[in-house]
């Protein structure tokens, strides 16, 4: 065995390079609570490794809710059965929705009756001179569209439920009914929706319903606000789902910071499409009846019908639960027009 190098204290000799790292361990645990306290010193200072930062606002929520009470809230609109009430109308449609652009129409007088499940009539005015534009009436099952303006009169009819995509194509590329703009796009489920949608039907064992939290990002609508203002809300999502369907057919949103009021309504076709979104706001007191708040104002968007509509109640003209006759809902164009009334039904293949 060869020789063993000696510390001149008797203790063996390490190598060279050994030797500096014990050198430098022993440095270390002398020097480590002097680190640890430089380290705490450092990290006492926020401003040395962090800085405060402006984000908008988050508005604490006013109520919890459980999905019973918001199952509660959708079907207690069951209580209006016939609603009557005088509306400002502005209509909206895409000309290029891929490039942003859209086409704003001035806005109409409008009165509208409704009664449950989908009965409809619809009277549109152009304002001051308080001449029809337009009229819409459904029983239920099938609609009827009168256009009025001489240069294109028309009588629409079809079927409420009905896709009409290829024949919506085809009116929007006639020269006499494209002046109409978004009125041959209106069914009457579009009202419906808004005023008196459907309820949940919790007996169904076909009926699924969840909830969720939602806090989007919006605007700050409070008195004050800046213009530019944003602010977090937090929501309650109310999701319908059919039993074997892979997508929801209606989703509800409560605004948590406004005492749980309905504030969207978004519809579901079977392919999980979003076809409708409505907006409620600026609520209305309790209708005395029934006890029901309605919003006065009710923006409706219908992406796929390529036109939006934003609805402005007359609060005073609002009258709920009265009885309408049968024949409100149906139309008849006026008798002094004789033939000079283009007809068409969607329904049938053979178009006038």
């Amino acid at each position: 065995m060869g020789k063993r190098n000696l510390h001149p204290s008797g203790r063996l000799a390490l190598p060279l390079r050994h030797a500096r790292i014990e050198c430098l361990l022993c440095d270390l645990m002398i020097l480590r609570p002097r680190f640890l306290l430089a380290m705490s010193l450092i990290l006492a200072q926020p401003a040395c490794i962090s800085r405060r930062i402006d984000v908008p606002p988050f508005i604490p929520p006013a109520r919890e809710a459980t999905i019973s009470e918001l199952i509660e809230i959708v079907n207690r609109r069951q209580s209006v059965q016939t609603l009557t009430v005088k509306a400002d109308l502005q209509f909206e449609t895409a000309e290029a929705a891929e490039a942003g652009v859209m086409r704003r129409y001035r806005s109409a007088n409008g009165r509208i009756l409704l009664e449950r499940p989908e009965q409809i009539r619809l009277q549109i005015e152009a304002p001051v001179l308080s001449v029809s534009i337009a009229e819409m009436a459904s029983d239920g099952e099938h609609f009827q569209l009168l256009v009025y303006p001489e240069e294109h009169r028309a009588l629409i009819s079809g079927s409420n439920r009905r896709s009409y995509v290829e024949e919506a194509r085809k009116l929007d590329q006639d020269p006499e009914l494209k002046k109409a703009g978004p009125l041959v796009n209106i069914r009457p489920q579009h009202f419906t929706d808004a005023f008196l949608f459907p309820p949940i039907d919790t007996e169904n064992p076909d009926v699924i319903t969840v909830m969720d939290e939602a806090r989007p990002l919006e605007d700050d609508d409070r008195r004050g606000a800046r213009e530019d203002q944003k602010v977090v809300r937090s929501y309650y999502i109310l999701t319908v789902i059919w039993r074997g369907e892979q997508a929801p057919r209606r989703k509800y949103w409560f605004d948590r910071t406004r005492d749980l009021a309905l504030s969207r309504q978004q519809v579901y076709d079977s392919k999980g499409l979003l076809v409708g979104e409505i907006n409620f706001s600026k609520y209305l007191p309790p209708e005395p009846t029934t006890g029901e708040r309605f919003a006065s104002e009710i923006q409706i968007h219908r992406p796929y019908d390529e036109y939006s509509l934003r609805i402005t109640l007359q609060p005073d003209s609002l009258v709920v639960n009265r009885d309408i006759p049968p024949q409100a809902f149906s139309l008849e164009p006026p008798p002094e027009w004789g033939d000079s009334i283009r007809r068409i039904d969607l329904d049938r293949k053979d178009k006038n």
